[in-house]
């Protein structure tokens, strides 16, 4: 895709998002939120409650499975670890991020939340001691846009059914989007 302005990329990541299946949208904001806790690693490591929730995330990609006691633990934990963090820096903004990832299991709409969240991350990631980097958080959104892009036209994606050829492990009343969805 040609490069183009921050709100013609947002366009486009919001036309792709639209296109795309629950799955998709999964696997998608877990990429965004990954990116976005990596930038803040300690020693190698993440935030314990946010390794945990991005787990969550990778297991239901994995068999389709949502336990929901382990969700709503893994939901709680991030945004309590957001919680915790000092307002307005990229480490605040990468633990939403994890957590509208965790969201998406259940509703797909969260997947922009994990997207913009993890644009706020590379945007403030030397907060509150260096200025906003929009450069960054431009090279973030061109990136998610392309991967977005890239999931979207993936072999065996349906653009007539969205949520067709998903196995049936991922579909559950509880997860399944309403026609009328902004997402859908």
């Amino acid at each position: 895709m040609v490069d183009a302005s921050p709100a013609e990329v947002w366009a486009e990541v919001e036309q792709l998002l639209a296109r795309a299946d629950h799955l998709t949208a999964v696997r998608w904001a877990a990429e965004c939120a990954a990116r976005a806790a990596a930038r803040f690693e300690v020693d190698g490591a993440v935030d314990p409650r946010l390794a945990r929730a991005l787990d969550h995330v990778s297991a239901w990609l994995d068999d389709g499975a949502l336990d929901e006691v382990a969700h709503h633990s893994a939901v709680i934990g991030a945004h309590n670890a957001a919680r915790s963090l000092p307002d307005r820096t990229g480490v605040r903004a990468a633990a939403r991020a994890v957590a509208q990832a965790v969201a998406t299991l259940r509703a797909p709409e969260h997947a922009i939340g994990a997207a913009m969240y993890a644009g706020m991350a590379a945007r403030d990631a030397r907060a509150p001691e260096g200025p906003p980097d929009v450069g960054a958080a431009a090279t973030e959104r061109v990136l998610q846009r392309d991967r977005l892009a890239a999931l979207v036209a993936g072999p065996g994606y349906s653009e007539e059914a969205p949520g067709e050829g998903v196995e049936d492990a991922t579909w559950s009343p509880h997860t399944a989007r309403a026609p009328e969805s902004p997402t859908r």
